[in-house]
């Protein structure tokens, strides 16, 4: 049997301290924002006093862990105290962990909505709140005195710090006259606007340089599947090994439009999260008569391992496309509609599948006129 660290690093915090601090520090964690390896740096305060008593009633333990423990917390928090690497290998798990209940719609007894029902009126069939409920900033929601989290999936690689380049871009598109945004909030979390910290973090991700041609993008006979490959894949700056996008034609309320669907293919030992395979999707509504996007939204879906590796089965058949997916688990995370010009769709797609260079790819190709 594989040796569990987290396992055994919980039962003696628990059997020294109590679960009911446990408890606590990862909710204060979590509100603040506050990852594991962020403790005992002292950057929160409210995270940092839990801590503290954590630690007080750890002293002493080094000495009584058994060899098999000892060498784990060395291997991996070499630069911690015995007392401070216990801490951190148990609350990692669980900090980074996507539960069941941020993936449905919305809960009304969770903290944010119990705290915020009206909040909870607002959502939408699809779990979003409009941007308009408060002052919706690039990496937080104010609602009155409290900061909201947005969604773990909106996350940079899902664990992160929140993708703060692709909210600026979705609230500056909404915000064009007539235009209206809708994202998704992390309901487990809530603190205020006094105790939230801002975070500075720089991106070597920038999204295409240039668009392609748009003329195919509104010709109605210039749809299909089209199929981008990796061969470096799995590598560094190569996690996803093939990214589908497709357009067809569809009848809609003001005559016909064009349809767009990209997800991506992530490769081996990239894109897992808690034992979940996570990929993105995208979805674009295209009017080829004013040469502009009415609608934009991204979600995430989400498998089991065995389920991911049943889909590439199935793919490796030659069954390809957006559609194999439809079973999965899935969260839309944002929306935009109104008038999205090409510009815009480009830098919201580029800003949602950050890191993915098949999709900047595509989009430098998109359209070009042969």
């Amino acid at each position: 049997m594989a040796f569990d660290l987290a396992e055994s690093a919980r039962r003696l915090i628990i059997e020294r301290a109590g679960q009911d601090l446990l408890v606590r520090l990862l909710k204060e964690m979590l509100d603040h924002a506050a990852a594991p390896m962020s403790l005992g740096l002292n950057i929160f305060p409210r995270v940092e006093q839990v801590n503290a008593q954590i630690l007080h009633r750890l002293e002493g333990i080094a000495e009584l862990l058994d060899e098999d423990l000892r060498c784990e917390l060395v291997h991996r928090f070499w630069d911690y105290s015995p007392e401070q690497a216990l801490i951190v290998a148990a609350v990692t798990a669980d900090y980074f962990a996507i539960p069941d209940s941020i993936l449905a719609r919305g809960d009304p007894k969770s903290r944010l909505f119990a705290q915020h029902p009206t909040l909870h009126a607002k959502l939408d069939k699809h779990g979003l709140l409009p941007l308009t409920v408060g002052n919706a900033e690039a990496q937080i929601l104010v609602v009155g005195s409290d900061a909201i989290h947005y969604h773990q999936l909106l996350r940079r690689d899902f664990i992160g710090n929140i993708n703060d380049t692709l909210v600026q871009e979705l609230l500056n598109t909404a915000a064009a006259p007539g235009n209206t945004g809708r994202i998704a909030v992390d309901e487990r979390r809530l603190t205020t606007v006094k105790c939230w910290k801002a975070f500075i973090e720089k991106d070597y991700y920038y999204g295409p340089r240039r668009l392609a041609s748009t003329a195919q993008l509104d010709d109605p006979q210039e749809v299909g599947t089209t199929v981008m490959w990796d061969p470096q894949a799995p590598g560094l700056r190569h996690s996803y090994s093939r990214t589908i996008a497709h357009w067809e034609m569809r009848a809609g309320d003001q005559g016909a439009e064009k349809h767009f669907q990209a997800e991506e293919r992530v490769a081996d030992g990239h894109g897992r999260v808690g034992g979940r395979v996570l990929i993105r999707y995208l979805h674009a509504i295209r009017d080829p008569s004013t040469q502009t996007f009415l609608h934009c939204d991204g979600a995430v879906k989400l498998f089991t391992e065995a389920g991911y590796a049943a889909l590439l089965r199935r793919e490796a058949s030659g069954s390809y496309g957006v559609h194999v997916t439809k079973t999965a688990t899935y969260r839309k995370v944002f929306r935009v509609d109104g008038a999205v010009t090409t510009e815009q769709w480009a830098r919201l797609m580029a800003l949602w599948f950050r890191g993915n260079t098949l999709i900047v790819e595509y989009l430098e190709g998109a359209g070009a006129e042969t």
